[in-house]
């Protein structure tokens, strides 16, 4: 942030306080937060609920501490993961006059609220959503997560370091799973990697056998010996199919991988036989990167932890960044309507614990690198390990991998 956008800020924050302070009033800034704290996606959960919680204790002291008149109070609900249940929750936040909300998780989730937040000019800030396409100039829609596009170049870059020719897909039938397919399905097309047909399965499916035996068979009619691996496409819901899996010891032999929806997931370490299944068959799950060795992300990560017991993930701390935004932008617009600009314009000149939140026109974060994650088993116990990264660069994209152990 340069010199004169600072004195900016600090004229702007000055002459709010004055108002307020003759009114002798001290202004509560509410921010919402749609989280996932039950449903497919609540693994992390208390992960999301806590690094809210921390923004906003962290800014209420340093108001305090500075004798700002402003504290921030948050409205977390639960979503379910439900698309239905987090647009009534989002339209009443909306309705109440909440300019911000943190969430909700899922793409399907954000087009279910995104009409009402845009007639409202409700700002819905995205920390897990990542379908392409969701974010435009004409909607309120901002994401600080990297949407699918760089997601679906890191799975294709951590295929042919694996040397996987030929990808099973088993795929979340919403428009997260669908549209990370069609630009995995897009990018085969131009490379020496073969998709097979999507087996498809609904959110909400109660038993993944049916399922499973479709992976079976589609193994047995390829060649094991020519790369052949197992991609999928879901929730926290992979950790059933991965218990599914692990039934039928022929599917062993090959090697699975999921995506930023399962990724760091404790659902996936707690039951032993899912981490087992997952270890033997080098299960690797791709996510939006941490600042892994920035003083500010391991401060954080280690808050977080010592609160929940859970691994900081990227998008946990992509959440503290929101809610720190959502009150700076709320501070200086005042009496705006029309929040986007501002809102944009600071995410642009922002350095977080997430790093630098830039974000394009159209609300996407700007730059973002993908985390290569397997879980390990360390003599019977458990855990993610980072075996690599894809770093998108403006000289050109490069992999980077670490030596496995």
């Amino acid at each position: 942030m340069n010199l004169f956008r600072s004195f900016f800020i600090c004229i702007c924050l000055f002459l709010l306080c004055s108002v307020v302070f003759a009114e002798n009033q001290t202004q509560t800034i509410v921010i919402g937060g749609l989280l996932p704290l039950s449903g497919n996606g609540s693994a992390q959960g208390p992960s999301y609920k806590a690094a809210m919680e921390m923004a906003a204790e962290d800014l209420n002291t340093k108001y305090t501490t500075l004798g700002l008149p402003y504290q921030v109070r948050l409205r977390i609900v639960d979503t379910e993961t439900d698309p239905a249940i987090a647009k009534e929750l989002g339209t009443e936040m909306i309705q109440d006059g909440i300019h911000f909300i943190v969430g909700p998780l899922s793409s399907e989730e954000m087009n279910a609220l995104e009409g009402t937040a845009k007639e409202s000019g409700t700002i819905l800030i995205g920390f897990g959503s990542t379908t392409p396409g969701l974010c435009s100039q004409n909607n309120t829609i901002i994401r600080l997560c990297p949407d699918d596009t760089i997601q679906a170049q890191g799975l294709q870059a951590l295929f042919k370091k694996e040397n996987y020719s030929t990808i099973i897909p088993v795929v979340r039938n919403d428009v997260y799973g669908q549209k990370l397919y069609e630009l995995m399905n897009n990018l085969s097309n131009h490379g020496n990697l073969t998709l097979t047909d999507p087996i498809m399965y609904e959110p909400g499916t109660g038993s993944f056998d049916p399922t499973i035996d479709k992976v079976a068979q589609s193994i047995q009619s390829r060649d094991r010996s020519s790369g052949l691996a197992v991609m999928i496409i879901g929730f926290d819901e992979t950790t059933d199919i991965l218990n599914a899996a692990s039934k039928n010891s022929k599917l062993s032999s090959v090697s699975w991988v999921g995506t930023d929806g399962i990724a760091l997931s404790d659902s996936i370490l707690k039951n032993n036989t899912v981490a087992g299944f997952a270890a033997k068959t080098n299960f690797t799950a791709t996510i939006y990167g941490e600042m892994e060795n920035e003083p500010k992300f391991m401060k954080f990560a280690k808050r977080l932890q010592t609160a929940t017991g859970l691994k900081a993930t990227p998008y946990a701390v992509v959440i503290n960044d929101a809610v720190q935004l959502a009150a700076l932008t709320e501070i200086m617009s005042q009496g705006i309507p029309n929040k986007r600009p501002i809102f944009v314009d600071n995410a642009c000149h922002f350095y977080g614990i997430s790093g630098y939140t830039s974000v394009t026109d159209q609300g996407d974060r700007k730059y973002a690198n993908i985390d290569f994650w397997t879980v390990k088993d360390n003599n019977g116990k458990y855990s993610w390990t980072k075996i690599g990264r894809y770093v998108n660069q403006m000289a050109g994209p490069i992999v980077e991998m670490k030596t496995k152990t």
